[in-house]
């Protein structure tokens, strides 16, 4: 499970997301493909050694053991390192050409809210937009997608989109929350994407008869603006502000640090 902090006239808040992916060995190329098109920059970029070393420690401690989420203490000094040698390597920003595409999550130090068997209330999933808030679901696959959203015709260049996959716990019923926003980026503040969310959305996965049935039974009663196709749709009263530190930042391969501190990991999805 992995987070994006923002704060708000209510406090401070995290969104989730999983930050599970299949077992299989993740690819440290030192020349990454880009996603988005092969730019020249990720053509030419070529890992520091140093860099791709203190890489190979920190997923020997954590993807390679089967560890995703777990306690910043335990991968402080990887993050030290990190921090250390993207800001020696002028990684430690954002990079244009870089920075938009679909990610997925692969090790985060989020540790809150959730179970270790990936468990947690509806009310925690939605920021106690949806109900019942004590229904128990089990979060999945995720992805984070920046810039314009695939499929979504006009969507801004400047998108900033969570897929948060789920399933109740107690029916296995699948549904996917996607909370909306933008980002921007500051020269004052070169290794700081800024995000402003404004709404999100939870649907079904499935809409045979059955399965939207059994959605309705769970949620409609108690959530009137659901529409005919289940989906539940929540503007926020006033935008909600997150932000992701960048540690380091590769064509493939990107670190950040969240408000509160905590490590986030992705990888940019290759096309299959």
């Amino acid at each position: 499970m992995a987070s994006v902090n923002f704060t708000s006239q209510h406090g401070s808040h995290r969104f989730l997301y999983n930050d599970k992916v299949p077992k299989r060995h993740i690819a440290l190329n030192s020349r990454p493909r880009s996603l988005s098109g092969t730019t020249e920059s990720a053509r030419n970029y070529q890992r520091d050694p140093e860099l791709q070393a203190a890489i190979e420690r920190l997923f020997a401690d954590t993807l390679q053991k089967d560890r995703k989420r777990l306690h910043r203490a335990d991968v402080q000094h990887h993050i030290d390192r990190i921090v250390e040698l993207g800001a020696r390597l002028g990684l430690n920003r954002i990079h244009p050409e870089w920075n938009n595409g679909t990610f997925r999550p692969l090790i985060t130090t989020n540790t809150t809210g959730v179970t270790t068997d990936e468990v947690c209330t509806l009310q925690r999933f939605t920021f106690g937009q949806v109900r019942p808030s004590d229904l128990k679901v089990e979060l999945g696959d995720s992805l984070q997608i920046r810039g314009p959203i695939p499929g979504v015709e006009g969507s801004a260049a400047n998108s900033y989109m969570l897929e948060n996959y789920f399933k109740f716990l107690e029916s296995g019923l699948p549904g996917v929350m996607t909370p909306e926003g933008v980002y921007d980026t500051n020269e004052e503040e070169p290794g700081r994407l800024g995000v402003t969310f404004s709404s999100f959305r939870i649907r079904p996965v499935r809409d045979d008869p059955q399965s939207m049935a059994l959605w309705r039974e769970l949620l409609a009663e108690q959530n009137p603006r659901m529409d005919e196709q289940g989906v539940i749709s929540i503007s926020f009263p006033k935008p909600l502000s997150a932000s992701l530190n960048y540690i380091l930042m590769e064509p493939d391969l990107q670190m950040s640090l969240g408000g509160s501190g905590d490590l986030l990991v992705v990888q940019r999805r290759q096309p299959t």
